[in-house]
């Protein structure tokens, strides 16, 4: 609309690495997507991509004891990026898990394993490094987000 000023192009946040803030974190950034005219299906494949992302830190990387998780979420024409950092525990042998699922065992089907997954299978530029004492995550998740579509110009 006339006179409203455009959404700043990157969201910053802190966040505790339990599972209410890291709830209200994802209804904040999924607002601030929604200001910057993402479209409902880009905005649920970013809010599950970084909702897998946030709990697998609390839950694995901080092994459910606690600590922050810093949050950037960057806009771009080629989409939306995400990075976090936290220092929880390294990534076993310092890498990425690789995202293989496990066969389906219908007797005694597992209850976890699919979130590395479902992250490799939609985002793009994934990278992963530890640097003093800290984890690195980034990727990218693409979306149609150009200019035009933040100031409003075009219909999402």
């Amino acid at each position: 609309m006339p006179g409203e000023s455009a959404p700043a192009d990157i969201l910053n946040l802190s966040v505790a690495a339990d599972p209410a803030a890291i709830r209200q974190a994802l209804g904040e950034v999924t607002a601030w997507l929604a200001e910057a005219r993402l479209d409902t299906e880009e905005l649920s494949t970013v809010e599950l991509v970084l909702a897998e992302t946030l709990n697998n830190i609390a839950e694995h990387a901080y092994r459910e004891r606690g600590g922050e998780i810093e949050l950037s979420v960057a806009l771009s024409p080629r989409g939306v990026r995400i990075a976090t950092v936290d220092e929880g525990e390294e990534m076993p042998r310092g890498a990425l898990p690789s995202g293989t699922l496990v066969p389906f065992d219908e007797r005694n089907p597992a209850e976890g394993g699919y979130g590395w997954f479902i992250i490799r299978a939609i985002v793009h530029d994934l990278l992963y490094h530890r640097e003093s004492g800290r984890n690195h995550v980034s990727y990218r998740v693409a979306a149609g987000i150009s200019p035009a579509r933040r100031r409003g110009t075009v219909s999402p």
